[in-house]
Protein backbone atom coordinates (compact mmCIF):
# COMPACT_ATOMS: atom_id res chain seq x y z
CA UNK A 1 0.00 0.00 0.00
CA UNK A 2 1.44 3.33 -1.02
CA UNK A 3 0.00 6.58 0.32
CA UNK A 4 1.28 9.99 -0.72
CA UNK A 5 2.31 12.60 1.79
CA UNK A 6 -0.45 14.89 0.54
CA UNK A 7 -3.10 12.27 1.33
CA UNK A 8 -1.69 11.79 4.82
CA UNK A 9 -1.71 15.53 5.48
CA UNK A 10 -5.37 15.70 4.41
CA UNK A 11 -6.34 13.15 7.04
CA UNK A 12 -7.93 14.64 10.16
CA UNK A 13 -5.91 12.31 12.40
CA UNK A 14 -2.58 12.69 10.56
CA UNK A 15 -0.86 13.69 13.81
CA UNK A 16 -1.92 10.40 15.45
CA UNK A 17 -0.69 8.42 12.45
CA UNK A 18 2.70 10.13 12.63
CA UNK A 19 2.92 9.36 16.35
CA UNK A 20 2.14 5.68 15.69
CA UNK A 21 4.83 5.56 13.00
CA UNK A 22 7.36 7.12 15.38
CA UNK A 23 6.53 4.55 18.07
CA UNK A 24 6.81 1.68 15.62
CA UNK A 25 10.17 2.91 14.30
CA UNK A 26 11.51 3.43 17.83
CA UNK A 27 10.47 -0.13 18.70
CA UNK A 28 12.21 -1.52 15.62
CA UNK A 29 15.34 0.46 16.44
CA UNK A 30 15.32 -1.02 19.95
CA UNK A 31 14.97 -4.55 18.53
CA UNK A 32 17.75 -3.87 16.00
CA UNK A 33 20.08 -2.75 18.82
CA UNK A 34 19.23 -5.92 20.71
CA UNK A 35 20.05 -7.95 17.58
CA UNK A 36 23.48 -6.33 17.30
CA UNK A 37 24.12 -7.02 20.99
CA UNK A 38 23.43 -10.76 20.65
CA UNK A 39 24.79 -11.18 17.11
CA UNK A 40 27.45 -13.88 16.79
CA UNK A 41 29.50 -14.38 13.64
CA UNK A 42 29.40 -18.18 13.87
CA UNK A 43 25.58 -18.33 14.05
CA UNK A 44 23.30 -17.95 11.09
CA UNK A 45 20.96 -15.13 12.03
CA UNK A 46 19.47 -12.06 10.36
CA UNK A 47 17.32 -9.09 11.23
CA UNK A 48 14.41 -9.07 8.76
CA UNK A 49 11.42 -6.72 8.94
CA UNK A 50 11.98 -6.03 12.61
CA UNK A 51 12.35 -9.69 13.60
CA UNK A 52 15.41 -11.79 14.45
CA UNK A 53 15.50 -14.87 12.24
CA UNK A 54 17.68 -17.86 13.16
CA UNK A 55 18.67 -20.40 10.53
CA UNK A 56 19.50 -24.06 10.96
CA UNK A 57 23.14 -25.13 11.26
CA UNK A 58 25.22 -25.53 8.15
CA UNK A 59 24.63 -28.54 5.89
CA UNK A 60 28.00 -29.84 7.09
CA UNK A 61 26.61 -30.31 10.63
CA UNK A 62 23.54 -32.05 9.25
CA UNK A 63 25.71 -34.33 7.09
CA UNK A 64 27.87 -35.16 10.10
CA UNK A 65 24.80 -36.12 12.16
CA UNK A 66 23.43 -38.15 9.25
CA UNK A 67 26.75 -40.00 8.99
CA UNK A 68 26.56 -40.96 12.66
CA UNK A 69 23.00 -42.22 12.15
CA UNK A 70 24.20 -44.38 9.25
CA UNK A 71 26.83 -45.96 11.51
CA UNK A 72 24.13 -46.82 14.08
CA UNK A 73 21.89 -48.23 11.37
CA UNK A 74 24.70 -50.35 9.93
CA UNK A 75 25.29 -51.86 13.40
CA UNK A 76 21.56 -52.62 13.64
CA UNK A 77 21.55 -54.17 10.17
CA UNK A 78 24.59 -56.32 10.92
CA UNK A 79 23.03 -57.54 14.14
CA UNK A 80 19.37 -58.08 13.10
CA UNK A 81 19.58 -58.83 9.35
CA UNK A 82 16.42 -56.91 8.37
CA UNK A 83 14.43 -57.86 5.31
CA UNK A 84 14.32 -54.29 3.91
CA UNK A 85 16.25 -51.13 4.57
CA UNK A 86 16.21 -47.87 2.65
CA UNK A 87 16.20 -44.09 2.64
CA UNK A 88 13.31 -41.93 1.51
CA UNK A 89 13.83 -38.24 0.81
CA UNK A 90 11.33 -35.48 0.11
CA UNK A 91 12.86 -32.70 -1.95
CA UNK A 92 10.00 -30.28 -1.40
CA UNK A 93 10.23 -30.22 2.40
CA UNK A 94 13.95 -31.04 2.47
CA UNK A 95 13.41 -33.92 4.87
CA UNK A 96 14.50 -37.53 4.93
CA UNK A 97 13.29 -40.66 6.61
CA UNK A 98 15.00 -43.98 7.12
CA UNK A 99 12.98 -47.14 7.15
CA UNK A 100 13.96 -50.59 8.29
CA UNK A 101 11.81 -53.70 8.67
CA UNK A 102 12.59 -57.06 10.20
CA UNK A 103 10.29 -60.00 10.72
CA UNK A 104 9.83 -59.06 14.38
CA UNK A 105 9.92 -55.23 14.36
CA UNK A 106 9.98 -52.12 12.23
CA UNK A 107 10.81 -48.50 12.76
CA UNK A 108 10.72 -45.22 10.82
Amino acid sequence: MQVSLEKILEMPDAFLLVERVKLRLADEQKRRRHFYEIFEENKKMEFINGEIVFYSPSPFCEAKAFGKLLILISVFVSKNKPANIGLSTRKRKRSSSIFCKTNSMSFC
